[in-house]
Protein backbone atom coordinates (compact mmCIF):
# COMPACT_ATOMS: atom_id res chain seq x y z
CA UNK A 1 0.00 0.00 0.00
CA UNK A 2 2.86 2.39 0.84
CA UNK A 3 4.67 2.19 -1.95
CA UNK A 4 1.83 2.57 -4.17
CA UNK A 5 1.33 5.73 -2.29
CA UNK A 6 5.07 6.35 -2.77
CA UNK A 7 4.76 5.99 -6.13
CA UNK A 8 2.16 8.27 -6.62
CA UNK A 9 3.37 11.39 -4.42
CA UNK A 10 6.94 10.34 -5.07
CA UNK A 11 7.48 11.80 -1.06
CA UNK A 12 9.58 9.65 0.81
CA UNK A 13 7.63 9.85 3.79
CA UNK A 14 6.09 7.02 2.88
CA UNK A 15 9.23 4.60 2.48
CA UNK A 16 9.78 4.59 6.45
CA UNK A 17 6.66 2.70 6.96
CA UNK A 18 7.85 -0.62 4.04
CA UNK A 19 8.68 -3.62 6.19
CA UNK A 20 11.72 -5.02 5.70
CA UNK A 21 15.32 -3.36 4.89
CA UNK A 22 15.72 -4.34 0.82
CA UNK A 23 12.11 -3.34 -0.27
CA UNK A 24 12.35 0.02 2.12
CA UNK A 25 15.74 0.72 0.64
CA UNK A 26 14.56 0.29 -3.26
CA UNK A 27 11.64 2.86 -2.12
CA UNK A 28 14.23 5.25 -1.15
CA UNK A 29 16.42 4.55 -3.93
CA UNK A 30 14.12 4.58 -6.30
CA UNK A 31 13.23 8.30 -5.15
CA UNK A 32 16.54 9.30 -5.65
CA UNK A 33 16.88 8.52 -8.90
CA UNK A 34 13.89 10.55 -9.99
CA UNK A 35 14.43 13.33 -7.72
CA UNK A 36 18.31 13.83 -7.55
CA UNK A 37 17.76 13.98 -3.43
CA UNK A 38 21.03 12.53 -2.56
CA UNK A 39 20.30 13.23 1.03
CA UNK A 40 17.84 10.09 1.44
CA UNK A 41 21.21 7.84 0.59
CA UNK A 42 21.88 8.24 4.29
CA UNK A 43 18.29 6.32 4.56
CA UNK A 44 19.21 3.29 3.01
CA UNK A 45 20.58 0.76 5.22
CA UNK A 46 21.67 -2.23 2.31
CA UNK A 47 25.39 -1.88 1.11
CA UNK A 48 24.35 -2.39 -2.33
CA UNK A 49 21.45 0.14 -2.16
CA UNK A 50 23.91 2.99 -0.24
CA UNK A 51 27.23 2.32 -2.75
CA UNK A 52 24.94 2.29 -5.76
CA UNK A 53 23.10 5.60 -4.35
CA UNK A 54 26.55 7.73 -3.47
CA UNK A 55 27.73 6.30 -7.01
CA UNK A 56 24.99 7.95 -8.77
CA UNK A 57 25.17 10.98 -6.91
CA UNK A 58 28.86 10.99 -7.81
CA UNK A 59 28.47 10.42 -11.40
CA UNK A 60 25.66 13.59 -11.10
CA UNK A 61 28.17 15.54 -10.18
CA UNK A 62 30.74 14.94 -12.81
CA UNK A 63 27.79 15.40 -15.09
CA UNK A 64 26.81 19.01 -13.58
CA UNK A 65 30.72 19.68 -13.64
CA UNK A 66 30.20 19.66 -17.63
Amino acid sequence: CFVTIKDITQDAHYCQFIEGDTPRDSCYFSIVIKTNNFELCEKITSPYFKNSCKSLKKATELSNQN
